[in-house]
């Protein structure tokens, strides 16, 4: 089983080897080399990208502040009369330093929800009060679902860590079964001749067949047996760093928090901006608009809706980038461990306090290039809507920007998670790490990128059934029969999906990380008892089995065509 010896009628690009690990750290050939890479011999990494990150969370924090300096906080949390006399408290001086205006003492007025309501008006409830309402008790609808995510995403790990082939094999029954539905139902309802449907229905068909053929492929090569151990060994390498469940949890609880800092921010300027505020008597008067704030500040509430955009999405990517990072340093140690019964916690440890003191600027940096085209893709967006003209030629080359795009989009977060795992594992920067990755990748184009993208699909599935099984259960619980629990629906929806989404992620960069781990093991080494592979037993025999297979299909093939 060497690890480099080809074919004579492969293609050129597989005869030319990746560079020399030696070479690619910049040390003596005799010198040691450490999976990962040791901390005292690693440097800080693009720590220039870390600038722009910081810039953005400083404007962001300045315009924030900007808005709620012109918002009276006593005004969004209790709500004022039309002379700015707050509810509950005994006024000594108004909001609005108006004439005819007074102090007024409301403290004794009845309160719902923090809102005054006079007494004659009780019954007088408005579906923005049962908004709030809803708004205000949500917690009781998406922290236990939230709870049951968890639950299902461990669940879900155990099952491909103990009944690997059956759970990948259902999953991937699934997608195809999705799929079908998704295609057949933008066909059915292409009866509108709505060109843009045309283009959806087209685009799920072509994903269909791409996705079937790259299926029966893989099965007549033998390579879903490699997916199928790859997968199982990550799911071992998650259980036996059981900390890595934790993470998820540190990297939601950051999201929860910007979720929360911004809506609090935005709600307050509106509820300032255009009042939400209450007549004399302190009923609702819907037909009272306020837009004072609106008219002065424009450009800042602009410029805080850009910046707030832009400053989540990267946030968001940075977070999702720094644990990515973590866990492949995590799982490159499990993986080049010779006694993994050895292995524990203090893999992520060290991977967490290397990724946090050097590399912080490699995040930074992938991130930067995420947020960017995201944002060109909002921008394409806006320029489609913001443009009148609905003619067959535009909406066609809108589409295909679009897709582009998306492209690009796609292609430049594979490839910067892959340099995350090459800078865990090797301590170099953003484009270094992503080069290397992708030699490796090349020059182990079938056996690795086809397989990785068939498991990481399958995983990607699992987290999309388990989010909408969830969300399916959540109507049998909460029926109300008040459009006002769409609130709340929404919050736990976005909730339950960031929950899934981060410990999907977990499995995901596990078994990416297995694969470029493979790539580098299979250079180093060649399975031979002076250069055994550092992989698993059990993880070497299925790849002993795949290579095989894989050969014995390629003498056929090559026998029926010298034949021929």
């Amino acid at each position: 089983m060497s690890n480099l010896t080809r074919f004579e009628n492969e293609q050129d690009y597989k005869k030319i080897p990746p560079q020399l690990l030696y070479e690619f750290r910049q040390v003596g050939p005799t010198d040691p080399i450490y999976i990962p890479e040791v901390a005292r011999n690693r440097k800080c990494t693009n720590i220039f990208c870390l600038l722009p990150v910081i810039i953005i969370l400083v404007l962001w924090i300045v315009f924030a502040i900007m808005i709620m300096s012109n918002v009276e906080t006593r005004v969004v949390v209790y709500g004022v009369d039309d002379c700015g006399n707050v509810c509950g408290m005994n006024n000594v001086k108004t909001i609005h330093q108006v004439e005819h205006c007074v102090p007024k003492d409301y403290t004794d007025y009845p309160l719902v929800f923090n809102r005054c309501i006079y007494e004659e008006y009780e019954d007088r409830f408005t579906p923005t009060l049962k908004a709030l309402h809803y708004y205000y008790t949500s917690w009781k609808i998406w922290l236990p679902f939230v709870a049951i995510t968890i639950a299902g995403c461990i669940l879900l790990f155990l099952a491909y860590r103990f009944f690997t082939a059956v759970t990948y094999w259902v999953f991937q029954m699934l997608t195809c079964a999705l799929l079908v539905a998704y295609a057949g139902v933008f066909w059915y309802i292409t009866v509108a001749r709505t060109i843009a449907i045309i283009f959806v229905a087209i685009g799920f068909t072509i994903y269909l067949i791409v996705y079937v053929s790259i299926i029966a492929f893989i099965i007549y090569t033998g390579r879903y047996k490699l997916i199928i151990g790859i997968i199982a060994e990550a799911s071992i390498a998650v259980f036996k760093i059981p900390a890595l469940l934790v993470v998820p949890l540190i990297s939601m609880l950051i999201v929860l928090l910007m979720y929360t800092a911004l809506s609090y921010i935005f709600v307050g300027y509106v509820l300032n901006a255009i009042t939400i505020y209450y007549g004399e008597d302190f009923y609702l008067k819907t037909d009272y608009v306020d837009l004072t704030l609106a008219y002065h500040n424009p450009g800042v509430f602009f410029c805080y809706v850009f910046f707030a955009s832009l400053g989540f999405y990267l946030v968001h990517a940075f977070i999702n980038g720094l644990q990515c990072m973590v866990v492949a340093g995590s799982v490159a140690t499990y993986y080049f461990t010779k006694d993994k019964l050895t292995v524990s916690n203090t893999a992520l440890v060290n991977s967490f306090y290397v990724t946090v003191r050097y590399h912080l600027g490699t995040v930074a940096a992938g991130s930067i290039v995420i947020t960017t085209l995201s944002a060109t893709r909002g921008l394409t967006h806006l320029a489609r809507y913001s443009i009148a003209d609905d003619s067959v030629l535009l909406i066609a080359c809108y589409y295909c920007l679009l897709c582009c795009i998306c492209l690009l989009e796609e292609i430049a977060q594979y490839f910067a998670k892959r340099a995350y795992m090459m800078t865990a594992m090797h301590g170099k920067g953003l484009l270094d790490s992503g080069i290397r990755a992708a030699r490796l990748l090349w020059h182990f184009l079938l056996d690795t990128v086809m397989v990785d993208a068939m498991a990481i699909s399958a995983l990607n599935t699992a987290g999309v059934w388990l989010y909408m099984t969830i969300l399916a259960f959540i109507p049998l619980f909460y029926v109300p029969d008040q459009l006002e629990f769409l609130l709340p629906m929404v919050l736990a929806m976005v909730l339950i999906g960031t929950t899934t989404f981060f410990y999907i992620s977990i499995l995901n960069v596990a078994v990416s990380t297995l694969f470029l781990c493979i790539c580098e093991d299979k250079v180093m080494n060649n399975g031979s008892t002076s250069l055994p592979y550092f992989m698993s037993k059990s993880l070497a025999a299925v790849m002993i089995e795949t290579e095989e297979m894989v050969k014995t299909k390629q003498e056929k093939r090559r026998h029926r065509f010298s034949e021929n």
